[in-house]
């Protein structure tokens, strides 16, 4: 599911102990493509608030959750499109 992200939903949030580690990991190997950061674990540890403080960081307007229950099928169409943008 494509979630959008509103920059003053996020504002003043306290940045997570992980972020620094995922700006290196995104960073690196500037120029190439087909990074993918996905982030998991226990309820409610601020993982939705790290993923939009580093999509806000990068510019992009906008997160994809995915639940165990989702195919490939239900993201093709929202993936392809970002392919050929």
């Amino acid at each position: 599911m494509r979630r959008n992200i509103h920059p003053d939903e996020i504002f003043g949030l306290n940045k997570r102990y992980c972020f620094d580690d995922a700006i290196r990991f995104l960073d690196a190997s500037k120029g190439t493509s087909g990074k993918i950061l996905s982030s998991y674990g226990l309820r409610r540890t601020g993982k939705t608030d790290l993923m939009k403080q580093l999509a806000l960081k990068y510019g992009i307007p906008y997160i994809y959750e995915v639940t165990p229950n989702d195919t490939m099928e239900i993201h093709m169409e929202e993936v392809c499109m970002l392919v050929t943008v």
